[in-house]
């Protein structure tokens, strides 16, 4: 509500402009075209979100088996590239920022890059250092280096006689997605590549991406997803995907492989007004784990938000 002072001085314009037009109709006219015309380039401004600018996306999640929640952020500059309505140039941007991620077990923080040069290809790359702590964010280092044993029911183990390990660890992500999207149907392929160094005395299990690493270590994943829209318009959407992700990571050949099923309904803008909700759930099938879990489930639920260019 304007201050009382704001609120008199609007009356008065008001009460002086009304006076004015009584007296001047053609004058009135064309004021108020002009109102009108202001009024839908306002409009229109609003619908059309900036394609260059301060952009930020956060996000919570929460995951079971093991159980997991964490805090996300990127915050960073888009630059659009091209103005083409050409499908293949159409919504290229590169953009830069700071990236960090917060959990009842660690702390990462970092800087990235992100590039869409082409409409069907978004390339990214991070830094990240962590510094773990609490009960269930130690990274555990198990006693037996040869045939280590990181199961549910040892990582609870280890946090109950207090062995977990406050470190600190290095990674650097690179990511490569080709994508299409053809009326209702959506694909692509999520590909990652990570190197990994931390601080423990040995190879220790990593909470937040739930695996075993050793001191210098690789990780790649490669993730291809199909996903059906069947609302998709300018104030929601309802996306639900399958797909299947394959991860191997390379200090102790570990390798596993899942199947997933994926929905996510981005929130009607109507409800919120200048910013971007979508709320995600995910239910996945282990097909292959190295210790406990081939054949079991789990579930993933996030909640998204984004802030300024789009």
């Amino acid at each position: 509500m304007p201050h009382s002072s704001s609120l008199s001085k609007i009356l008065w314009i008001g009460f002086f402009s009304l006076t004015f037009l009584t007296l001047s109709p053609a004058f009135a006219q064309d004021s108020n075209a002009q109102k009108e015309e202001q009024k839908d380039v306002q409009e229109q401004s609003v619908r059309t979100p900036k394609k260059t600018g301060w952009r930020t996306k956060l996000g919570i999640g929460y995951r079971t088996t093991p159980i997991g929640l964490a805090l996300f952020n990127d915050t960073g500059y888009r630059k659009q590239l091209s103005t083409s309505d050409n499908l293949l140039l159409k919504n290229t941007y590169i953009e830069g920022g700071a990236v960090t991620m917060t959990s009842p077990a660690y702390f990462r923080t970092g800087g990235y890059l992100e590039l869409v040069p082409l409409s069907v290809l978004k390339l990214r790359t991070n830094i990240q250092a962590a510094q773990f702590y609490g009960t269930y964010g130690f990274l555990m280092v198990p006693d037996d280096q040869q045939n280590p044993d990181w199961t549910v029911d040892e990582q609870q183990a280890n946090a109950d006689r207090g062995e977990g390990f406050p470190g600190q660890t290095f990674y650097w992500q690179s990511m490569a997605t080709p994508r299409i999207k053809v009326g209702p149907v959506a694909a692509l392929v999520d590909l990652r590549y990570m190197y990994v160094r931390h601080n423990a005395a040995g190879a220790a299990y990593d909470p937040s991406w739930d695996t075993l690493f050793k001191n210098q270590d690789h990780y790649f994943s490669a993730t291809p997803t199909l996903g059906f829209l069947p609302v998709e318009n300018d104030n929601t959407y309802l996306l639900t995907a399958a797909r299947y992700e394959y991860v191997r990571v390379f200090g102790y050949d570990l390798r596993s492989s899942q199947v997933n099923a994926l929905v996510i309904w981005g929130i009607p803008k109507s409800w919120v007004k200048g910013y971007n909700l979508s709320l995600t759930g995910l239910f996945g099938y282990w097909l292959k784990h190295p210790q406990e879990r081939t054949n079991t489930t789990y579930l993933a639920f996030q909640i998204g938000a984004t802030f300024g260019a789009q």
